[in-house]
């Protein structure tokens, strides 16, 4: 982002089928460099990491492929249909999602970026807002959820309903954003609300370099 003085941390989150994945594409051709929580999660399903360890550990073998590589369709089964199994992935999970992405942000700096977004469904869940420079989140009616859920997975309504409700709600993660973009009109449209909101961060960033110099 120009005019940035240091790398500037930005999460994107919002729940399931509400618009992340287009959100994304936009702010990376407005400049952004987009890490993607789920993409580095997989790195932790792989065979021969301690996360995989942990996982075989916690839930068994019958979520493994014969190569020993989570099998993930296998594991959102299970979290999905039991409150207690989604705490137990997620206290795995968490710690180590947070220290690659931590790490990538390093490397990201070093490079000399200024702008980079992190997108992560369970941003809030996981407390990772404490680090972050600011926090926007995507929302879509639940209905219209339950429906791209639908056709784009290939679930039943009530698989897809029970994937919608065991997120964090639309009211409670507006409440802890910076930022709210509801996704329910076309992609134009959604492309159009991010490029708007993408300008007033860049005022607000040129602005709190300004005060920084300032104060130096």
């Amino acid at each position: 982002m120009s005019g940035a003085k240091r790398l500037f941390v930005h999460g994107l989150t919002g729940g399931i089928a509400s618009g992340k994945s287009h959100a994304c594409g936009v702010l990376q051709s407005l400049g952004a460099t987009v890490l993607h929580a789920d993409l580095l999660a997989h790195q932790c399903y792989a065979p021969q990491t301690p996360e995989n360890e942990k996982l075989r550990q916690t839930f068994g073998t019958s979520i493994f492929t014969a190569d020993g590589e989570v099998d993930r369709a296998k594991l959102g089964k299970l979290v999905f249909s039991e409150d207690q199994q989604l705490l137990k992935l997620n206290k795995v999970m968490f710690p180590a999602i947070e220290r690659r992405t931590k790490e990538e942000i390093a490397r990201l700096e070093i490079e000399g970026r200024s702008w980079v977004v992190v997108e992560a469904a369970v941003l809030f869940e996981a407390g990772w807002e404490r680090w972050m420079d600011e926090v926007w989140t995507m929302v879509v009616d639940p209905a219209v959820a339950r429906l791209r859920l639908m056709k784009r997975n290939g679930l039943t309504a009530m698989e897809a309903e029970g994937r919608i409700r065991a997120q964090m709600s639309n009211e409670e993660r507006v409440q802890r954003a910076r930022v709210v973009i509801d996704s329910k009109g076309s992609k134009e449209e959604t492309a159009g609300k991010l490029r708007v909101a993408v300008n007033d961060l860049k005022k607000r960033v040129k602005k709190k370099n300004a005060l920084d110099s300032m104060s130096c």
